[in-house]
């Protein structure tokens, strides 16, 4: 049990910031982006017995994907105040009708201040703190540009 809750944490972390981009189409048909589409968790009955005890999951392993696929996500409309470039993402603050707010795409060049930007199917994170930046983020978006 020790063992799963870090490595819980670890998918959630990873899905949610670093592999948002690219795990949202596995994790849309339920499944995590690390497990490939033929391979089935094995059940927590089924696994090998450990230390003389049958090893217990008390988090179904479907879990980590049905949290992300129930999180609830928003459009972020608003003028792009400012731009950060970075080798994977593009960070904007926008000036939205509810404030600045902070927003993270995939790597988009070509976006400058004043232009309209919609950061579709985005999901909140709160106290987010980016290495790449070596700074942090009350609230940022995760999301997508909109066309």
């Amino acid at each position: 049990m020790q063992k799963q809750a870090p490595l819980l944490a670890g998918i959630v972390v990873a899905t949610f910031a670093a592999g948002f981009f690219s795990g949202r189409a596995s994790v849309e048909q339920g499944q995590t982006p690390s497990a490939p589409a033929a391979a089935a968790p094995a059940p927590a009955a089924a696994a090998p017995a450990f230390g003389g005890m049958a090893r217990f999951s008390p988090v179904p392993a479907q879990a980590p994907a049905a949290a992300a696929a129930a999180a609830p996500t928003e459009n972020v409309t608003g003028a792009i105040a400012e731009v950060i470039q970075v080798p994977n993402f593009t960070y904007l603050r926008l000036s939205t009708a509810s404030g600045d707010q902070w927003a993270a795409v995939a790597a988009k060049e070509g976006l400058a201040v004043g232009q309209q930007a919609t950061i579709v199917n985005a999901m909140l994170m709160e106290n987010f703190a980016s290495k790449t930046l070596n700074r942090s983020f009350e609230r940022i978006w995760f999301g997508e540009l909109g066309k």
